[in-house]
């Protein structure tokens, strides 16, 4: 195109971190004016003649922009309009090719496996232990399959197209699917199948009534007496395949043979024919061999009956000719299928077709609420490409930042704006799963920002998918119902979305506990807290060199020593003179050498408590780990698990027992704290180990400032959050702990001498781990003549 002189085209720069799929914005133009010459003229095809009829203004057209001699991007471009004087288009380039194919593409029309259009499984009793069923899922009525994501990113790769890179961090999720559409092969499959028996033979004119196999009639169509109830039906479909085939003796006279269909009342009586198919006659040897196709590789018949006005339907195979005994045999089986051209349900007995019965949803929905459980974000290195990254990648990326330290023009007092706010956030921001009225678990979570110019609660993120009820055995999915009748009644859910939990042989156990928002929250979006808590956006000119416009990448920080800090760069926007405008959020500082476990501490706070914290974590991270509910902070002490005095007890069968007392350390995960290898369970014994305080309070997820035993602990903190005042119990016994040299004894009957913290977390089995170190808070000093409490000095590892 022949441009015009002067003013550059004006580029902008859009960043895809914090925004979704449906939202991005991609890289663009304003308009850009084209001088109306010859050439450009014949560029458009002319399409600005009223007379013409051509479609270039419907279309949309490559477009490749040089600057300089060197490629800036490659991308789209659209005619906006033709006047006497320019030609205006438009261009965008970067992440609109690839999210455009995931925009409007419906989830349940992509290819599964091999490219075949459907993933159809057995969906019966002798089935249900295979991968396709999860061990633990609970529908209350017929089991349901689950669909791994990765099968569905890997059909949305093969549908599409689009190369999904980084994939892998969502392959533990899975869907399970409650939809119950059935597709033309679940139709065949829930219809009544004949088989090759022979049910009664008349003589003269020959008949063979069919039966059918009660294993391949999920309805019971059959009701025997070679006859099938069709009175609930309107229509049904006869398929008689090319396979059929019908042997007998050979004989004299006009033979021929066909397939008839014929109405009978409830009795098999009054006949009458409905339909039949032709079957063709060849020799074999001393028999006569009948198919319905000119051969056996023939395409199946189809038979299309209205049945609204009868009850029972009789097939049969009927020979013309002479009046022989002989020997009769039949090959293939016929299906019959009511309703045949209405949509049906899927019956169980049948197969069960996977991805029609997916959620209603487009490919970029899938994404984008997969995207969000992980904080991830997406971006396109190219037309092709669909790049799954996270804050965390930008942190990662410091090591290549690009230094616009001299670039930035910082000369004049008005050239550079700092802004302390970033996106529509509030103080309290909450993230949710949809809504289902069959869930009572509360999964929500959100992130606090100290802030009092935000408004006060909003919601930031909700999902498509409904939170599930997860006892730690099995995973509720209520789809059924037990009726009256003793049947089931079905109702859909709002979507699922579950995790693996263990594989047991060949089948997953599911849970969803994990992915509960205060869990997702403290572990996927820790660097997303870390930005959006303490935002702060630079708005500067700066200059930028064709070069490295055209090696521009949005996911590589910039850093300027100037400014002292990391930035990314949220949008660039070109002027004249190659300087743009560029808008810069600064990326918090990390220490990113120590994120490891847990470095739990003790420090004063403002009022003059003691309360613990997390030496290795940013105020970001700490505020999210307080605000979970899987995050608890807990009392312990060290010592031995001592057998108790032998008593004896009525068992529940009534008879007297010897038992014992036992002290138990009250967790069983096998840890490596203090320098013991075995930190477990104690079931009475001489192993040392640490034992929760307040067991109960943390099996159940309470917060406790009492005790069980009250006579030891009361008034104590046992079991508390991150940044809560903590509240030792009182010492006892001190003067029978004081020997006559003056030294103190660790007396375990006291159990208050010498106390610890450390922070616990539930997994996704429910149980409660340590996933830090242990913190001491009270112990005999080194020379054991005295206590301290909250002495840093003392914080060594025990």
């Amino acid at each position: 195109m022949d441009q015009e002189g002067g003013k550059p085209t004006s580029l902008v720069y859009q960043s895809p971190i914090f925004t979704d799929i449906d939202n991005i914005v991609s890289n663009r133009t304003n308009s850009v004016n084209f001088p109306v010459t010859r050439n450009n003229l014949n560029a458009i095809d002319n399409c600005q003649m009223t007379s013409g009829s051509s479609k270039f203004a419907y279309r949309r057209h490559t477009v490749k922009y040089y600057r300089d001699g060197v490629q800036i991007f490659s991308g789209y471009g659209t005619l906006m309009s033709v006047t006497q004087t320019q030609i205006k288009f438009t261009f965008t380039w970067g992440n609109v090719a690839a999210f455009k194919k995931l925009l409007d593409y419906k989830l349940r029309k992509i290819k599964g496996p091999a490219g075949q259009a459907e993933i159809s499984i057995p969906w019966r009793d002798d089935a249900v232990n295979t991968p396709n069923f999860a061990m633990n899922l609970d529908t209350g009525g017929y089991p349901h399959p689950v669909m791994k994501v990765s099968t569905l990113l890997a059909g949305i790769e093969l549908t599409t197209g689009v190369t999904i890179e980084n994939k892998e961090l969502l392959s533990d999720y899975r869907i399970p699917v409650t939809g119950k559409q059935a597709d033309d092969n679940a139709k065949r499959n829930q219809g009544a199948m004949t088989g090759n028996d022979i049910y009664a033979k008349t003589w003269g004119m020959m008949c063979h009534f069919l039966t059918s196999a009660p294993a391949n009639d999920v309805r019971g169509m059959y009701i025997g007496n070679g006859m099938y109830d069709v009175e609930p039906y309107e229509t049904l479909q006869i398929i008689v395949p090319a396979s059929f085939r019908y042997s007998c003796t050979k004989h004299t006279g006009v033979s021929s043979q066909q397939v008839a269909v014929f109405a009978v009342d409830e009795d098999g009586n009054h006949p009458k024919q409905l339909a039949y198919v032709q079957m063709h006659k060849n020799e074999s040897g001393a028999r006569f061999i009948y198919t319905t196709g000119s051969d056996i590789f023939g395409k199946e018949t189809i038979l299309n009956l209205n049945v609204s006005e009868y009850t029972h339907l009789m097939i049969k195979v009927r020979e013309f000719g002479s009046a022989i005994e002989s020997t009769t045999t039949m090959e293939g089986n016929l299906i019959l299928i009511p309703d045949y051209d209405k949509e049906q349900e899927l019956i169980y007995g049948g197969v069960y077709p996977m991805i029609r019965n997916l959620p209603d949803w487009t490919l970029s929905q899938l994404l984008k609420n997969l995207m969000k459980m992980e904080g991830l974000f997406a971006t396109c290195p190219d037309e092709s490409t669909i790049r799954l990254v996270s804050i965390d990648d930008l942190y990662a990326q410091r090591e290549n930042a690009v230094d616009i330290t001299d670039a930035l023009m910082l000369g004049s007092s008005d050239s550079l704006t700092k802004e302390y706010s970033f996106g529509s956030y509030s103080q309290k921001n909450i993230f949710k799963y949809a809504e289902d009225g069959t869930v009572k678990t509360d999964a929500s979570g959100y992130i606090t920002i100290d802030d009092d110019n935000l408004g006060a609660e909003s919601e930031l993120l909700s999902l498509d998918f409904a939170a599930s009820d997860d006892n730690g055995k099995t995973v509720s999915l209520p789809l059924y119902t037990t009726n009256e009748d003793g049947g089931y009644d079905y109702a859909d859910v709002t979507p699922r979305i579950l995790k693996v939990k263990s594989v047991e042989g060949n089948r997953e156990k599911l849970t969803f506990r994990g992915l509960e928002w205060p869990r997702l929250i403290a572990d996927r979006y820790s660097g997303f807290s870390d930005v959006i808590r303490n935002a702060k956006v630079i708005k500067a000119s700066m200059r930028i060199s064709t070069v490295q416009l055209a090696n521009l990448d949005l996911m590589t920080p910039v850093f300027s020593y100037s400014l002292g800090h990391y930035y990314a760069i949220l949008s660039l926007t070109t002027k004249e003179n190659g300087i743009a405008d560029v808008e810069l959020l600064q990326l918090q500082d990390r220490n990113d050498e120590d994120t490891g476990e847990p470095q739990l501490t003790v420090i004063k706070n403002s009022d003059g408590n003691y309360v613990a914290t997390l030496a290795n974590k940013t105020t970001a991270q700490i505020n999210t780990i307080r605000n979970s509910k899987d995050y608890r902070v807990c009392l312990i002490r060290h010592g031995y698990a001592r057998r108790g005095k032998y008593f004896k007890y009525t068992n529940k069968y009534g008879e007297k027992t010897n038992s014992k007392t036992s002290r138990t350390a009250g967790f069983d995960k096998v840890l490596q704290c203090a320098g013991y290898k075995q930190v477990r369970k104690e079931e009475g014994g001489g192993t040392p180990c640490w034992r929760i305080i307040g067991y109960e309070q943390l099996k159940t997820g309470r917060l406790s400032e009492t005790s069980q035993v009250n006579g030891f602990y009361g008034g104590a903190t046992l079991v508390f959050k991150l940044l809560d005042p903590i509240s030792l119990p009182p010492m006892r016994h001190k003067k029978k702990a004081v020997t006559k040299s003056g030294r103190l004894t660790n007396r375990a009957k006291d159990g208050l001498s010498e106390l610890s913290i450390a922070l616990f977390r539930r997994n996704e089995s429910g149980k409660w781990e340590m996933i830090s170190n242990v913190c001491p808070i009270r112990s005999r000093t080194a020379s054991k003549t005295g206590y301290w409490e909250y002495n840093p000095s003392n914080e060594l590892s025990l």
